[in-house]
């Protein structure tokens, strides 16, 4: 790459990256008004009742605002567009290989069903769930470090254990849907290690590297299931806030759901014909971006569609967890690209071809990025929204 074109290349970064926080921040913000979004409420879960599922968060919150006086409005907002902030550098920096095809880096960067997910939502996008993409956008980025040569074995066997194992533990204590996402951490340790495949280096490989590395998130995954709470719980947490913040406590009552109330919200989505339409449309959007990486990097840089499927089948679960299938949407599509883009040290030089052949692609990647998004949940009707209409609404707002 020429010194001009690299720079092109790294204001495209840049570009990107300012236009998704500048996209998410009206959605926060705005999520703060009244506190009374099912979001707001599910950050404030705390232990106030003793340990409980996804209580890690609201903890700290807690103690931040007795201790040192600083607000769930202000912390919450902050810490989300600072997450977010970090999602979009790390997607930035995985799909580096991708800048010298602006169309493609545009197209991943600003994706609907990956980072700019958020922007879109009516509500303010503040899911826990932030924590999991972090993860694997990091993780990814390690193994393409190995794979690359630019990291040697032994010092990422050190960072997974002393930080990536560690951090996948505290992430399933904050949302533990994180164990939904061992195969995929499973299959970015099994890249980084070569792909050992005989069945003794295979059954040392998995002694030496994967149990240690993934049995204390599924401890962690043990604790939350034993400790799910219930409604005494989500009294006693909804009452700790009182005079502290305001917060409905819509998503601390849903601790004590049984599963049939979850089942209820499934079938909701199951049995009514546009929402269902509506969700199998996103999901084959969705795969675009993954199918195309898939379709221009060497067949030697990712792993086998075999391997793919089995990190990616527990994910399928996550449909029976009530109607967020918007969010599922979105978490699965963060880990496909994650672990394609894991494997994608460069691309094949691409054909030359006539400017409008480059400036039809270009076209392509915007009608995609902008002129749809991913309903989070419930019974949507329409796939509308999106970028231009987000950008308009922000320029139209005093």
């Amino acid at each position: 790459m020429n010194p001009p074109n690299a720079i092109r290349h790294w204001w495209l970064s840049v570009a990107t990256l300012g236009l998704i926080l500048t996209l998410y921040t009206p959605s926060v913000t705005r999520s703060f008004h009244d506190g009374t979004s099912w979001s707001v409420s599910d950050l404030h879960i705390n232990y106030a009742a003793g340990f409980v599922r996804r209580g890690l968060l609201g903890e700290v919150a807690y103690w931040a605002r007795d201790l040192l006086g600083i607000s769930t409005g202000t912390l919450f907002p902050t810490l989300f567009l600072i997450l977010t902030a970090i999602q979009a550098a790390l997607l930035a920096a995985l799909a580096s290989p991708l800048r010298a095809r602006p169309a493609l880096f545009i197209t991943v960067m600003l994706a609907p069903a990956l980072i700019l997910f958020a922007a879109y939502d009516y509500g303010g996008y503040l899911r826990k769930e932030a924590v999991i993409t972090i993860g694997l956008f990091a993780h990814a980025i390690l193994v393409r470090q190995v794979l690359s040569a630019k990291m040697a074995p032994a010092r990422y066997n050190v960072i997974l254990f002393a930080a990536i194992s560690p951090y996948l533990a505290l992430s399933t204590i904050i949302h533990e849907n994180q164990v939904v996402f061992l195969p995929a951490h499973a299959l970015l340790i099994y890249m980084a290690h070569g792909y050992p495949r005989p069945f003794a280096p295979l059954a040392r490989h998995v002694i030496r590297a994967q149990l240690p590395a993934l049995l204390p998130t599924v401890a962690c995954f043990g604790a939350a299931l034993l400790y799910q709470g219930d409604a005494s719980s989500a009294a006693v947490i909804c009452a700790s806030w009182r005079d502290r913040a305001a917060t409905a406590c819509d998503a601390m009552r849903a601790l004590g759901w049984r599963y049939d109330q979850v089942w209820y919200y499934v079938m909701q989505v199951v049995t009514t014909p546009v929402p269902m339409g509506i969700f199998i449309a996103t999901f084959a959007l969705a795969l675009i971006p993954p199918l195309i990486v898939w379709r221009v990097s060497p067949r030697e840089d990712h792993p086998s569609l075999s391997l793919l499927l089995a990190a990616m089948l527990p994910t399928v679960g996550l449909f029976f967890l009530g109607w967020d299938w918007g969010r599922w949407i979105h978490m699965i599509s963060v880990a496909l690209i994650a672990l394609l883009l894991a494997g994608c040290r460069r691309l094949p030089e691409p054909e030359p071809s006539p400017r409008f052949a480059r400036i039809g692609l270009m076209a392509a990647a915007l009608i995609y990025v902008a002129t749809w998004r991913v309903n989070v949940c419930c019974l949507p009707t329409s796939l509308s929204g999106g970028l231009f209409q987000t950008a308009g609404t922000i320029l139209a707002t005093p």
